[in-house]
């Protein structure tokens, strides 16, 4: 009887665990990307509405090797604790986890590639896949279902 309640109570500290691992996931997406698409989106602003030359647009330019770099790491961290979080809750997978999985891990992939190869044309195909609405559409929509089903 001891026995038992100590493996529930393990079970219980592992599920904690595993669904603090999936939050903190959920929040490096959340704070790695919005305020990266806002960034990018008011640079392509400030260069079509100012110019190239202007001075706001030059100081977005130049910020933006550290805040790709951040989007990258934080990007990441939530990558790996996503992955903790299924690697813990392995018995539970379903279609929807197995979905989610795919699209996170081909927009790291492709993220990641965008970064660091070197060659111009895969360059260019990683980044027609990373910023494709359709997949960060699909991602929102996957962990949409997946936080309803859990």
């Amino acid at each position: 009887m001891i026995q038992y309640a100590r493996g529930d109570n393990h079970n219980r500290s592992l599920h904690d665990n595993a669904e603090l691992l999936g939050w903190l996931s959920i929040s490096c997406g959340l704070i790695a990307n919005i305020p990266f698409i806002l960034y990018v989106r008011v640079k392509r602003l400030s260069v079509k509405k100012l110019g190239g030359a202007d001075s706001l647009t030059r100081n977005l330019s130049l910020e933006h090797r550290p805040i790709i770099n951040f989007h990258i790491i934080l990007n990441l961290i939530g990558f790996f604790t996503g992955i903790f979080h299924g690697v813990l809750l392995i018995r539970g997978i379903d279609f929807i986890s197995i979905s989610l999985i795919i699209v996170i891990t081909t927009l790291t992939i492709s993220g990641t590639l965008m970064r660091f190869a070197k060659l111009r044309i895969l360059n260019q195909l990683n980044r027609i896949i990373h910023t494709h609405i359709i997949l960060t559409i699909l991602l929102v929509i996957l962990v949409i279902l997946h936080l309803s089903i859990s």
